[in-house]
Formats: C-alpha cells, structure tokens, sequence
C-alpha cells in the first residue's frame, strides 16, 4: 500500500498551520483582554489587533485549501 499523497500531506500541513495560528490566536486574545484588565491598552490592543490578524491568516489558509480540494474533485469526477 503506498503512502499518503503529496496533496494529501500538503492538505494536512495546513490544517495543522491553521490549527497552530488559531491556538496562537486565542493566547493573543486572552493575554491581550489580561492586559487591557490591568490597564495596560497599549500592549492590550497590540494583542488583539495580533489575535485578530492571526485569525484572518489561518481563515485564508483553511479558505484555499477548501477551494483547491473542491477544484481538484471537480476535475476528477468528471
């Protein structure tokens, strides 16, 4: 039995790059809410605007991997 695709290791690489920013992401946020709770806005705000452009990768990344899966079963189930 051969082993995993290419595509197939690709895909999963992306899952896991996503799943890694949104963890990234949620720290960010509850460090960020910590900060502004003590007082610190500055650093507080920098940590949310961070979380929030962490966010916005990882829905790009899992975004086109959903897209090119869906081309490539568009194509082969012709």
């Amino acid at each position: 039995m051969a082993g995993p695709s290419r595509s197939r290791l690709a895909r999963r690489a992306q899952a896991a790059t996503a799943r890694g920013l949104g963890f990234l992401s949620a720290i960010a946020a509850v460090v960020g809410l910590v900060s502004l709770a003590k007082g610190s806005v500055g650093v507080g705000v920098v940590l949310l605007f961070a979380a929030f452009v962490l966010v916005a990768v990882a829905w790009a990344i899992v975004r086109a991997a959903v897209r090119r899966a869906a081309d490539g079963r568009a194509t082969t189930r012709r």
